[in-house]
């Protein structure tokens, strides 16, 4: 049984002993009322008291629950499941709290370091599996690190060993493009299986789908599309609440994409402007709404429309990718110097990786009709550090440094070329990989890369 003396450095990876920590906290603080007491100074805005507290909870339970749980579950087998599920239930409420009181105030605070202590102490598999999925929801959500926790998946996670919904949910969304197309859709398939409510399992339809879509098996593609769409036509004029209409709106959304049949599009636009009209978003998920609602435009080439929504989607929450892909409209209608002011409100150095490649990528088209040499020396250093994970976006971003390049020389030749290069490249595949929940306009440039190889395709044949 693991033990912690007052004198003992506390699991809280505070440096201080255990007695003027968190034991301090759970001797003055009867269990009842510490609940009471962290709402107590959230509303008087104390958050540090109520994280302390917070944790000094998740504390208390492993020293007076789990390291009791711990050898019971090992030694007998008939109870081992029970306890495993309570131990697992409690860990996430107690890091669910820990997580809110955190992202309430922005606090800065070394979340990983206490994951690690907790999974080190005990070694149940289970356990340290939900460590496992904290952890990889704290780098990637909280830290904004992508990159951070895909390296975390890689060197710590069996991800064909997952079995539990969230996790696998979790992996679909962060990890799927690290993984070979056989395992992708195993994973996929396994958690499709595991949902029981038709509109939460289309979701993860879709997705299969485009994993179908993005290997060219199309005809898998087109029998998960019709199952999609009567799924989603059954199911749409049903009371549901947002979240089940966000996931319907987006099936949509993607099923016009997938089909060239933008009669889906306005059946995404219908859909979300319900959820809106629903009046139970915050401003960030109006703002979440009305991007969606510009893209779909966008993809219908109404051009002043999806701006005028990109524009309601700034107004109610300001993000970096909505900015981008409102430069990227204006461009689209010839207005360089436009598209270059939009982009010129960013800061590149704040921009997380999958915002810096649309940034690149708009900005390279910019620079083809509107020369800039330092710029050019600039967006090709950044395109040289940018990291791919499929095999085409990496070859067309090399083909697009060469084409920069070739710009740059100015070799009235090659420069011929490069200009016919470059409009493929960037209007074609340079917003690298695609978000499967079909984020950003990498998702689009995803389809255009499909149609012109379609078009060539018809016109090899012709």
């Amino acid at each position: 049984m693991i033990k912690i003396d007052d004198k003992s450095c506390c699991w809280c990876i505070s440096g201080k002993p255990y007695d003027e920590c968190c034991g301090k906290i759970i001797k003055s603080i009867p269990f009842e009322k510490r609940i009471a007491v962290i709402k107590k100074h959230i509303d008087n805005q104390e958050f540090d008291k109520a994280l302390d507290i917070a944790i000094a909870n998740l504390i208390d339970y492993l020293v007076k629950v789990k390291s009791h749980t711990e050898p019971i579950a090992f030694n007998n087998s008939s109870f081992s499941n029970i306890l495993i599920t309570i131990d697992i239930n409690a860990l996430s409420e107690l890091i669910d709290y820990i997580l809110s009181i955190i992202n309430l105030a922005n606090i800065d605070y070394k979340f990983d370091k206490l994951l690690a202590k907790a999974k080190n102490l005990f070694f149940n598999s289970s356990w340290h599996m939900k460590i496992d999925y904290y952890n990889i929801v704290w780098f990637a959500f909280y830290k904004d690190n992508i990159n951070q926790a895909v390296n975390y998946i890689t060197n710590n996670v069996k991800v064909n060993s997952i079995e539990d919904q969230s996790f696998l949910e979790l992996i679909i969304d962060i990890y799927s493009d690290q993984l070979p197309f056989s395992d992708r859709i195993n994973m996929i398939q396994r958690l499709i299986s595991q949902i029981d409510q038709p509109i939460l399992k289309v979701q993860y339809q879709i997705v299969e789908a485009l994993i179908y879509f993005e290997f060219g098996d199309n005809q898998k593609t087109k029998n998960e599309l019709e199952k999609i769409s009567k799924i989603c036509l059954k199911y749409e004029k049903d009371n549901l609440d947002s979240y089940e209409l966000l996931i319907i709106a987006r099936c949509y959304y993607l099923l016009g994409k997938l089909k060239m049949d933008y009669s889906y599009s306005q059946k995404a636009i219908t859909v979300f402007n319900r959820i809106i009209d629903l009046n139970t978003l915050n401003n960030e998920g109006i703002s979440e709404i009305f991007w969606f609602i510009g893209t779909a435009y966008f993809d219908m080439h109404q051009v002043d429309n999806a701006i005028e929504n990109f524009d309601k989607s700034i107004e109610y929450f300001s993000k970096p990718q909505t900015q981008i892909d409102k430069a990227y409209v204006i461009m689209t209608t010839g207005d360089y110097q436009q598209s270059k002011a939009v982009l010129n409100q960013l800061n590149y150095d704040d921009l997380n990786e999958v915002n810096r490649k649309d940034y690149l990528n708009v900005y390279s088209n910019i620079l083809f009709n509107d020369y800039d040499k330092e710029k050019i020396d600039f967006i090709i250093s950044e395109l040289h550090n940018c990291t791919f994970n499929t095999g085409i976006y990496k070859e067309n971003a090399l083909k697009l440094i060469s084409n920069l390049y070739q710009i740059k020389e100015k070799n009235k030749t090659k420069l011929a070329d490069a200009k016919s290069g470059i409009k493929n490249d960037v209007n074609g595949v340079l917003m690298l990989q695609p978000n499967f929940m079909g984020l950003g306009i990498n998702f689009n440039n995803l389809f255009d890369l499909f149609r012109d190889k379609k078009k060539k395709k018809k016109k090899t044949m012709n």
